[in-house]
């Protein structure tokens, strides 16, 4: 080939390759092909501060993430709180996506990527819809199943289609997105160490109530205040196992206080802990194997370092005031337990 031809041929090849590569504005049923990572939701990327709105729904339902100031609630959770750095998270790693190659333009293949439009059959497919404060869509898609070995232990990459085109992608980078309440909540109710815990009082209206406590933190087990005569614990940590569940205890499900009855008067247990600050829980169970209870924190007069409390009971309280929240059965069992539920067989007369 003489050089004239050869540098002809180059670029003829290269005014190819340059056209192979180009952005256009996508319109239902037409698809373009992005210049070489471009970011696949450019509005995102753009105005990723002014985000005002999280949707996420799959073939189960849908949850709404919404902005109130410099805060996020769930909307179906009547406003509960969302951790900032959870709605963070999510709009970083959207914004951070960038077209990396083309896939399938055909519905019938979707379901392989796990890309189709969300209905009743059971999917991976997850739709996200990021709007601004205003309404404004600033992204939107549906997004399938990740490329967890893209570049090896580098990165990974995310199937999806953008909501309104044909066109799937595969997306350099992954997005992971909860699809429960749970997911997106901070779980944690209230935290007590077993061994923080120097009383527990439990009161059930009628009989049943009960106080155990132990003199200091190095004793193993709390022990029952008042021992029916000829009876004993099923075992030295019966009333322990009580306490255990208010370590990192955890939610199900949660509703304004106003939403679920408590009876009056009900069953409540009262939890204090060595250092001064007495935890209060009100159950009900409204059927079996359902628990809901409320919660609440206080300074206990005998406190030697009350404001050092004080500091940790407005936590507790700024977090939990207002709501209801529904606990495991298994923990739920434990905290409405009566005094004879603890104890052994009685022994018959002889």
């Amino acid at each position: 080939m003489r050089p004239l031809s050869f540098i002809a041929f180059a670029v003829v090849s290269l005014a190819l390759l340059a056209g192979a590569v180009y952005t256009v504005v996508t319109e239902r049923g037409t698809t373009t092909v992005a210049t070489g990572n471009a970011p696949m939701f450019p509005d995102l990327k753009a105005h990723i501060n002014d985000a005002g709105e999280i949707e996420v729904a799959n073939n189960a339902g849908h949850l709404t993430i919404k902005r109130e100031g410099e805060d996020w609630k769930l909307v179906e959770k009547q406003g509960y709180p969302v951790p900032f750095d959870k709605p963070k998270d999510l709009l970083i790693a959207l914004a951070d996506l960038k077209m990396l190659e083309p896939k399938t333009k055909d519905p019938t293949r979707y379901e392989r990527l796990a890309v189709q439009d969300i209905g009743p059959k059971a999917s991976d497919a997850v739709r996200i819809t990021v709007k601004d404060r205003a309404g404004r869509t600033l992204a939107a898609a549906i997004f399938g199943r990740r490329n967890e070995s893209l570049y090896g232990k580098m990165g990974g990459g995310t199937y999806l289609r953008r909501v309104g085109e044909d066109q799937a992608w595969l997306a350099e980078g992954t997005v992971k997105v909860g699809v429960t309440h749970k997911e997106w909540v901070d779980r944690i109710i209230v935290d007590l160490k077993k061994k923080d815990v120097k009383r527990v009082a439990m009161h059930h209206p009628g009989d049943g109530s009960f106080v155990a406590s132990k003199a200091d933190a190095n004793r193993k087990n709390l022990t029952l205040e008042r021992m029916p005569e000829g009876r004993k614990l099923k075992s030295d940590g019966e009333i322990d196992g009580i306490v255990e569940i208010m370590d990192k205890l955890d939610l199900e499900d949660v509703k304004k206080a106003t939403d679920v009855e408590f009876p009056v008067p009900g069953h409540s247990v009262e939890f204090a802990t060595f250092d001064g600050m007495i935890v209060r829980v009100e159950a009900t169970s409204p059927k079996q194997y359902v628990y809901w209870a409320k919660f609440s924190a206080r300074v206990a007069p005998e406190a030697a370092e009350p404001e050092k409390v004080r500091a940790e009971v407005e936590k507790i309280n700024a977090r939990v005031n207002g709501w209801t929240y529904e606990i495991a059965a298994g923990y739920g069992e434990k905290i409405m337990k009566k005094l004879e539920e603890l104890l052994d067989e009685k022994k018959p007369a002889s």
